[in-house]
């Protein structure tokens, strides 16, 4: 129970900022919890967090697929009526500063983390290649991605 409370909070925070609704947080960190239990029956986990951080974005992403399809119009083109779906300009402001703090608070990230954190999430590479490029485990290279995206997740929201 103690674990449990102890990553609640932070773990709801990264779901939230993944855009899901408090209720959609709780039901995905409890199907986290539930799988770190049954994989702690025949394994070790040494950073639980880090299963933790990683179960959850996994089940954010399934339920995100799960949850979007296809919606068929039985009407011509012609007659649907069609939306400006650009961003308005105070959106684009907003998403450049944004995207100004996130760069920002990757310089704070010490440059072993911000290396294995950049190759992750903007260069596509897995936790395999990342370990072995940098000649260390995939549980490191874990625990090195949650931390950092636990600290940017702070650092957006200016609790640096």
């Amino acid at each position: 129970m103690q674990e449990f409370s102890r990553y609640l909070a932070r773990l709801k925070k990264f779901l939230r900022h993944r855009g899901r609704t408090d209720e959609d947080a709780d039901d995905l960190i409890q199907e986290a919890f539930l799988r770190l239990e049954v994989y702690r029956r025949d394994n070790e986990v040494i950073e639980p967090e880090a299963f933790l951080v990683r179960t959850v974005a996994n089940l954010s992403v399934d339920k995100f697929r799960h949850d979007g399809f296809l919606q068929v119009l039985e009407r011509p083109v012609e007659e649907l009526d069609i939306l400006d779906t650009s961003p308005q300009p105070d959106a684009v402001c907003a998403a450049r500063e944004r995207l100004g703090r996130l760069i920002a608070g990757l310089e704070h990230l010490s440059p072993r983390t911000k290396e294995m954190f950049v190759a992750l999430r903007f260069e596509g590479l897995g936790y395999k290649e990342i370990a072995k490029r940098h000649g260390t485990t995939v549980s490191a290279v874990e625990k090195a991605h949650a931390r950092a995206m636990m600290f940017l997740i702070d650092w957006m929201d200016g609790h640096e």
